[in-house]
């Protein structure tokens, strides 16, 4: 009996309910600062992508300049014929940032927070930032990977060791890892909420170890669509990151 009770399911007073109702709520608003719609207003006559300014070769040319290489070259631009190159025209102005309408508030909170309460580095950082140049901050300033129970990080210079990124931002931070050129814990978090997307064509079925090999049997695959480039929560260093929100 005794060793019963030691595997009977624990019950709990978890109420799953909450799971099944719609977010965010019919009618609910994102509640802006004055600070806030100014930084907002900024970005309202942002300039869209325009296929006629798009030069492919230039565009390889720039590729192949990227400091770190590609785990396989079937998927780029380089590997296509010139036929193809109208097509590509499009789906590389089809590339843009994707973000839920309620982080557009957090990231105006952020930059607010932090133009009134950041200490002399991040003042210096954000003190003119708009918030689609901070959405382009996120994307240029985060590590090529970061990984690891030690963050360990690969940087676009080539740098690849273990560091502590806590000091980034701070009186005590070192190079490489400064603030204007990386980013700090607090914005890796604000940077998992940022997606970016484009119409591709596709090479085989996506299976986890696909290996970039191209499929022949264009039947078997779906042969175009969107893709959505998505990074994950970190949980690993304490008190940074979704740590601070999520574990307990």
């Amino acid at each position: 009996m005794l060793c019963k009770n030691w595997f009977k399911p624990k019950t709990s007073k978890f109420d799953d309910k909450g799971f099944e109702q719609i977010w965010p709520t019919y009618g609910a608003h994102i509640t802006l600062t004055e600070v806030g719609k100014a930084l907002l207003h900024k970005s309202v006559n942002l300039q869209k992508p325009d296929i006629s300014d798009i030069d492919v070769e230039r565009f390889i040319a720039k590729s192949l300049s990227f400091p770190i290489k590609f785990g396989r070259d079937t998927c780029r631009v380089m590997s296509q014929p010139k036929e193809r190159y109208e097509e590509i025209k499009k789906q590389i102005a089809s590339a843009y940032p994707i973000i839920h309408e309620r982080v557009v508030g957090l990231y105006l909170a952020f930059l607010e927070h932090k133009c009134k309460y950041g200490n002399e580095l991040e003042r210096a950082i954000y003190v003119n930032m708009t918030i689609m140049d901070l959405v382009q901050r996120l994307l240029e300033k985060r590590c090529v990977s970061f990984v690891g129970p030690l963050d360990d990080y690969l940087l676009l210079q080539g740098r690849k060791t273990l560091a502590n990124f806590f000091d980034v931002g701070t009186v005590d931070e070192k190079p490489p890892l400064l603030l204007k050129d990386v980013l700090s814990y607090d914005e890796i978090k604000l940077s998992a909420f940022l997606s970016v997307s484009s119409h591709t064509e596709f090479l085989n079925n996506g299976r986890r170890f696909n290996c970039g090999i191209i499929e022949a049997d264009k039947s078997k695959i779906e042969i175009e669509g969107v893709i959505i480039g998505i990074i994950g929560g970190r949980f690993e260093a304490e008190d940074v990151m979704e740590w601070q929100d999520i574990m307990i």
